[in-house]
């Protein structure tokens, strides 16, 4: 078996597709026999010291060691489909089957989901289709939030913005942090993450007096 992720600097990420194809057109010719490819079907949180030394790899479960500088790796199930549609046009001497890391669970927040997986598995459409939802909970206050109304995991956006007429303050929440360094403030993601289909996430809230603010995703020009 010919694993091809999380098998590099974490700093590279945990799946590289050219590099990937690569590996496994030199692992054909020298294989004799069949042989199987581990995908990535999962994220991870890697953090680090002020020296640059890995302190944790947090997965499935949380873990008791924990600091301001880290990573989220994810794979991205569009990406990988892409990989896959790819590498089974190709024709590679003794390539028999696909093997999975992790498996979907209710428990692993960093794994995808099972609808996600199933799609994957049998090459059907993926769709990602993030929507943003603002709430009116006070007369003067909204609560934001992210919708996955596609058919695959999407990844969260980056940056959203808002949109109004009237002076405003608010604030993120669920890995959403509020930037008002730029020239127009934003709410940013510091964590990675992928939301499931039919699923939803709080990620802040507005407050403005005299108008509905409407909420975008990326930062105006």
């Amino acid at each position: 078996m010919l694993q091809i992720h999380a098998v590099r600097n974490p700093h590279l990420g945990l799946f590289d597709a050219k590099i990937s194809q690569r590996w496994l057109t030199q692992f054909a010719t020298r294989r004799h026999g069949p042989w199987s490819v581990a995908l990535p079907a999962y994220g991870s949180r890697v953090s680090w010291d002020e020296r640059g030394r890995i302190t944790s790899v947090r997965s499935e479960a949380t873990t008791l060691t924990e600091t301001n500088i880290h990573t989220e790796l994810l794979a991205n199930p569009t990406v990988i489909a892409s990989f896959i549609h790819d590498e089974e046009s190709t024709t590679l001497d003794g390539l028999q089957s696909w093997v999975w890391f992790r498996l979907p669970s209710a428990e692993d927040q960093r794994a995808w989901s099972l609808p996600t997986w199933h799609a994957v598995l049998s090459h059907q459409p993926l769709r990602s289709a993030i929507t943003i939802h603002v709430t009116q909970t006070d007369p003067a206050l909204y609560e934001l939030s992210l919708n996955n109304d596609g058919t695959t995991d999407a990844l969260l956006p980056p940056t959203l913005t808002v949109q109004t007429s009237c002076p405003y303050t608010m604030d993120g929440s669920n890995g959403y942090v509020l930037n008002l360094s730029p020239s127009v403030p934003r709410l940013e993601r510091r964590t990675n993450g992928l939301l499931s289909p039919g699923h939803s996430r709080t990620i802040g809230w507005v407050r403005c007096q005299n108008d509905t603010p409407h909420m975008v995703i990326g930062t105006p020009s």
